[in-house]
């Protein structure tokens, strides 16, 4: 009787093993919670982030110029402060980039150096990025490009003022730049030849930087020299003297109608006078009238004036 009273009580201890697919269902459930809470915590991060924006810099193509930062889609907007001295200034903006024209009509002046920080904005305050690092900068645009012409007949170049320009570089091939604070430039003081011209806009002003190259222009540019001012000649060491307003290579002198052309004189230039001293004795012959003018030098440097004579 005890006996089977024992073998009773084994039996109530043996449970049924649990099934395979409650085992299944069981770990399962398990992955697909972790994989939950994991999504969760990782769309809290990538909408949430605080750490400080990235990249905050300057962008200059060497046209325009702009403030950007790196773009981030998880927050609402982007926060852009600029401090000078006491003075700041505060731009809440949807975009990341902001142009030098958007930034002067939220108050930014050209020339002032500013401390430039950036914050990415949530929906809810608490969920702000950090402040970025500071950038320093002086703020600037360019000028506007000058659009040059060439007048033929009054052989001048020339071009519309450049708003907040103080002055112009002239580019000529074959000459080191040429500044001027005119608006044209007057192209008989230089040599005649093929030339290729451009003009760049300055300014003194730090806000303002150097122009883009104005269009260019390819020219054959004809120069024709003045005729002298004066020419006297000393009978006694036959030599003539002769005053003109710009440099020769070469004179003619004029004997009657004999014209003999000389290479060999001395100049001496004071301001925009040049004085040459030319010894005749060579081919001078008393009694006759005597004259000079410049001499053309190739098709593109001419004189077809008149002769200048010397009073005898």
């Amino acid at each position: 009787m005890e006996e089977n009273k024992e073998k009773t009580a084994k039996q109530k201890r043996i449970r049924k093993p649990i099934s395979r697919k409650k085992v299944l269902f069981i770990i399962l459930s398990l992955v697909i919670a972790v994989i939950a809470i994991g999504g969760i915590v990782t769309a809290f991060i990538l909408n949430y982030n605080v750490s400080a924006p990235n990249n905050l810099r300057i962008v200059d193509d060497g046209k325009n110029v702009y403030v950007a930062v790196d773009m981030n889609d998880n927050y609402l907007s982007y926060k852009f402060v600029f401090t000078s001295g006491e003075n700041e200034i505060v731009i809440d903006s949807k975009k990341n980039i902001l142009s030098i024209e958007e930034l002067q009509e939220q108050g930014i002046e050209l020339g002032q150096t500013y401390t430039v920080t950036v914050q990415y904005i949530a929906e809810n305050q608490g969920n702000n990025s950090q402040i970025s690092d500071p950038l320093t900068w002086t703020a600037y645009t360019y000028l506007d490009a000058p659009v040059i012409v060439h007048n033929i007949e009054g052989g001048m170049l020339g071009w519309s003022e450049i708003e907040y320009a103080d002055y112009y570089i002239v580019y000529i091939n074959g000459y080191e730049p040429i500044e001027t604070t005119n608006a044209y430039y007057n192209l008989q003081v230089i040599d005649g030849g093929e030339r290729s011209l451009y003009v760049v806009a300055m300014s003194n002003n730090e806000g303002y930087r150097e122009s883009l190259a104005s269009n260019k222009l390819n020219i054959e540019l004809f120069h024709t020299f003045m005729p002298f001012l004066s020419v006297s000649f000393d009978s006694n060491e036959k030599v003539l003297t002769i005053i003109g307003h710009e440099e020769l290579e070469k004179i003619n002198i004029h004997l009657d109608d004999m014209v003999y052309e000389c290479e060999n004189f001395d100049v001496v230039q004071s301001d925009n006078i040049y004085t040459y001293t030319v010894d005749i004795s060579l081919f001078y012959q008393d009694n006759l009238s005597i004259g000079a003018s410049p001499a053309s030098i190739d098709e593109y440097n001419i004189y077809n004036g008149e002769v200048t004579y010397a009073e005898q």
